[in-house]
């Protein structure tokens, strides 16, 4: 489970094997059906591996008695954001290249299938590449299978 301590870093997102951890609207969740804490893969589970705040924890016992306990407490306070940056190209071109650099250093082939997507992507809104080329690659990883890796 992913605690409160939890900065929306998006690490533990991206170096999830089986792609259980999504965004929610406060924080990231694990999906409880789809995770398999890494067991039998890695030693420790990668998303506990990668958080900087150690956020990502196996459910412990003094954990979920602290939160029912918040819970019994009332209604949690309303958190307002503000309203995400526009995108502007020099954002997407940080992002894409942050996403290369990363790319450099992941391992895991499923994850690393999955930051080419996202850098396409990048590419395409920054106008790289064409509209046709964008759509043979959304193409290729609709139908892409980490069995192929």
């Amino acid at each position: 489970m992913i605690t409160a301590e939890c900065i929306n870093c998006g690490a533990c997102e991206l170096d999830c094997p089986v792609r259980a951890i999504t965004p929610a609207p406060s924080q990231f969740r694990i999906d409880p059906m789809v995770c398999m804490e890494c067991d039998g893969y890695y030693p420790v589970p990668r998303c506990q591996w990668v958080c900087p705040v150690s956020a990502c924890a196996p459910e412990r016992e003094s954990y979920l008695f602290k939160a029912r306990a918040l819970t019994n407490r009332g209604a949690p306070p309303v958190v307002l954001r503000a309203a995400p940056p526009a995108e502007t190209p020099a954002i997407l071109q940080g992002r894409l290249d942050r996403l290369q650099k990363q790319l450099a250093l992941v391992t895991n082939k499923e994850t690393r299938a999955e930051l080419r997507y996202a850098m396409a992507k990048l590419q395409w809104q920054l106008g790289q590449i064409t509209d046709a080329e964008f759509a043979e690659i959304e193409k290729f990883y609709e139908n892409f299978t980490y069995e192929w890796c």
